[in-house]
């Protein structure tokens, strides 16, 4: 995955110096990675959180991630499913069409938080998938999607973007998703006043369309695609999440409300 996207993008990754497949020194493949500069300003690191950078930093790294998110789904696939390496050889395994894969993906969290403290929203939350799928039965083209890129999964330096890491959750999916989701990922998550989450969005959506648009009805599919990082929020919400339950159910049932508008 890491070559593909070395050799054929100028996203920042880490280079690939080695590996092994063989399985005879441990039984997993392996690789080992260039060291990178930078640190992934996570809420967990020693050095500033994101949401704690100066806002002329948090905006132009946000640009730089919207940038390369868009140069990432310049990388095109004949079909929809689950990114694999099989033999050195990336392999998808093939969905029937993106809204069954999107569905399927959103699905499996949304198990997750059934039973917890966000139970009230999981039939409601499952109801709106279900009635709204139709929003993405005519995606296409499937491109390559991270799905994780988070404060967790990035390393910043100086202020830039420094590299993007983890790649191992990649589907060939659809590029909105994969945008729609880092802003729950990178922006929803980092701040609690909505009226910041959109200042940031549009820095993030500015840096996507400068290497390709967006294509007509983007803004009605964004409200479905935003339930899966809401979802993801849930699931791993604690103590130490930046924001609070309140927060995280109001915002879902906006979403949910925007969603049932159309019905």
């Amino acid at each position: 995955m890491l070559d593909l996207i070395y050799q054929k993008s100028d996203i920042p990754v880490p280079e690939c110096v080695a590996r092994d497949t063989s399985k005879s020194t441990i039984p997993e493949y392996y690789h080992i990675l260039r060291k990178m500069k930078g640190y992934a300003p996570a809420e967990s690191s020693s050095k500033p959180a994101f949401r704690n950078l100066g806002e002329n930093k948090k905006k132009r790294i946000l640009h730089q991630v919207g940038e390369n998110i868009s140069k990432l789904h310049q990388i095109q696939f004949e079909d929809f499913g689950e990114v694999r390496v099989e033999n050195e050889k990336l392999t998808v395994e093939k969905v029937d069409g993106w809204s069954k894969l999107f569905r399927n993906m959103i699905l499996f969290w949304i198990d997750q938080v059934e039973g917890g403290q966000f139970d009230e929203l999981v039939s409601e939350i499952t109801e709106a998938v279900g009635n709204n799928l139709n929003l993405i039965e005519d995606v296409e083209t499937p491109v390559l999607v991270h799905r994780e890129v988070d404060t967790k999964n990035i390393l910043v330096e100086d202020g830039e973007l420094a590299a993007i890491l983890d790649w191992e959750a990649c589907v060939a999916g659809h590029g909105e998703f994969d945008l729609v989701t880092t802003e729950g990922r990178m922006i929803a998550h980092s701040f609690s006043t909505d009226s910041v989450w959109e200042k940031y969005r549009r820095e993030l959506y500015k840096g996507y369309e400068n290497v390709r648009e967006l294509e007509d009805g983007w803004e009605e599919r964004r409200w479905l695609y935003l339930l899966y990082p809401m979802v993801l929020e849930m699931a791993f919400h604690s103590e130490k999440s930046p924001n609070t339950e309140e927060v995280i159910k109001n915002r879902t049932r906006e979403i949910l409300d925007n969603l049932h508008s159309r019905n």
